[in-house]
Order: C-alpha cells, then structure tokens, then sequence
C-alpha cells in the first residue's frame, strides 16, 4: 500500500511541477526578449488560468514592444531631421558673409576685388560641399551615424574654420586665433565632424555678441597623467554671458535659448567630442562672456604607445 500511495504522490507531483516548470523556463525566454515564447498547458486547474494569463501577457508585451519600436523610430527620425536641419545653418552663415564681402568690394570697386572673389567663391565652394555631404548622410540614413576617424591637424581644423567667419561685415566682430603648436599634433577624428563643432562654437559665439565683440580661439598642448598628450581649445567671446541656471542645461537636445535654434548644436558637439574621448565644458557670467573649453588627446603614433619610444 506505502508502495503505491508513493507512486500515486509522485504522479500528482509531476502532474503540478512539470506545468510550473515548463511556465519557468518561458518567463525565462521572455526575459532573454524573446517575445514569441509561449506556454501550453493542457490541465484544467489554476496552473492552467495561470499559463492562460501569462500567454495574454506575453502577446500584449509584444505588441507594446512594436509600438515602442515603431515610437523610437519616429523620434528616430525627428532628431536626425532637426540635426540635419541645425547642421545645415552652420555652413550658410560664412556664405552668406563671403557673398556680402564680394558684393561690398565689387560697390566700393575695391582694388583687389579679383583676389576677394576669388576667396570668396572658393569658400561657398567648400561649404556648398559641406552641405551636399549633410543631405547625402542624411539621404543614407543607416551611413549618417558611421564616423571616418583618421588623424588630422587640429591646428589646421581649427585655422579652416576661423577663416570662414574673417571675413564678416563690419559689425565690429573680430575672430583671432593663438595656436601654440604646429602641424605635426594631430588628433583622430572624422575632420568633418570637427570642423561642425568648431563652426557651431564660433557661430554661438558670434550670436552672443550682437553688438560686436572679439571671439578668441586657444589652443596648447598639454600633459595628462592618464590620457598622456591632449590639445586644449578654447573658444571665448566677449559677449553676453550665460547664468548658471542656463549653463546646467546646454547641453540637454532642444534646449535652447534663440527663437531660431533647434536645440542640437551643442549636444551634437559633445556627442563629437566624447565619441573621440575628448570632453567639452562650458564657463561664464552673465556680462562677463563665454568660453567653451574642449580636450582631445593627441593621436600618437604607434612608436610612442607601443613602449619603443625613443
């Protein structure tokens, strides 16, 4: 008799854990995303109720899933037409000024108007490429967010975009650069990119001195202990200044304090910067300007890294 009360315990045993069992190991597929996992229990009890309950769960978990998809491809989508959009008023800015400084000197019948033309064309030529780049990235949405890192001259990324906003009108904004190296430091990064970012500090800094104002750009080589050689530019303007209260969220996408603005430019710029482990901090007072400090390390060459430094 003990004999089969232990067979008949076994049998009712089973019969409960393998349904438990078999609704464990499908909670853990859905844990591990996949979402079609689902649990056949052919017993007309609780656990029954219970593997009922967690297939209609598994099924509305899918479909929230797909319209989360669908939700983030939409937003997706929103910030790349608002990035591309901000990216595009960068480059119309110095041509807008090179064709304002040729219609000057062509009024006044400046003496070297050849040479200002010929200036100027080449900059509109340069930036018009700039945006045929933005609307083909754009065009090739899966490429836009794929970086070409190579090691460039900082020094000259930086000359290039000051050059684009030299030759401004004579509203009393003046753009000077100190660079205290040459161009043999160079740093990895898609110069395209970098140049955005360089366009988009100057350009800020230009809006925040509507009544003129100098726009200084830095930049020295230093030492890190951790990161070893890192170039220091700083982008400084004599212009408004920022409060604490806006300087905390300059960064956040969208945040913005023009009516024109889009919000995107510096978190664009940092998502740059970071992306070639560099960082980028903002100081000011209101009344007392602006100055954008960003940190690259310097791309050094294998020789220097692979512990047969000379």
């Amino acid at each position: 008799i003990s004999g089969a009360i232990i067979i008949i315990i076994a049998f009712i045993s089973r019969r409960l854990t393998e349904p438990i069992k078999r609704l464990i190991e499908q909670t853990e597929e859905i844990a591990r995303g996949n979402l079609d996992a689902r649990v056949d229990i052919s017993t007309n009890d609780e656990i029954a109720v219970l593997g009922d309950s967690f297939n209609k769960m598994a099924e509305d978990l899918k479909a929230s899933n797909k319209r989360l998809i669908q939700a983030e491809k939409t937003a997706a989508w929103r910030e790349m037409a608002r990035q591309v959009a901000h990216e595009i008023k960068n480059p119309l800015t110095p041509i807008k000024l090179s064709a304002q400084l040729v219609q000057r000197a062509y009024k006044d019948r400046h003496a070297d108007f050849e040479k200002i033309l010929d200036e100027s064309v080449g900059l509109i030529v340069s930036q018009t490429e700039s945006l045929r780049k933005i609307a083909s990235d754009f065009s090739n949405y899966a490429s836009f967010a794929v970086s070409d890192k190579k090691p460039h001259a900082i020094a000259t990324l930086i000359q290039e975009c000051a050059k684009l906003y030299a030759n401004g009108p004579s509203t009393g904004h003046g753009v000077r650069t100190d660079i205290l190296f040459g161009d043999d430091i160079m740093v990895l990064a898609d110069a395209d990119e970098m140049k955005r970012v360089f366009l988009n500090l100057i350009n800020n800094a230009f809006e925040a001195m509507p009544q003129g104002g100098e726009i200084v750009i830095t930049a020295v080589l230093l030492s890190d202990a951790q990161r070893g050689r890192i170039v220091q530019i700083r982008v400084k303007d004599t212009g408004t200044g920022i409060s604490d209260e806006v300087k905390q969220r300059l960064f956040e996408p969208y945040f913005t304090t023009r009516k024109s603005g889009t919000g995107l430019g510096l978190a664009i710029a940092r998502k740059t910067i970071e992306s070639c482990n560099g960082t980028i901090e903002i100081t000011s007072e209101p009344g007392q300007g602006t100055c954008v400090t960003v940190v690259l390390p310097v791309d050094a060459p294998a020789s220097e890294t692979d512990g047969t430094r000379a």
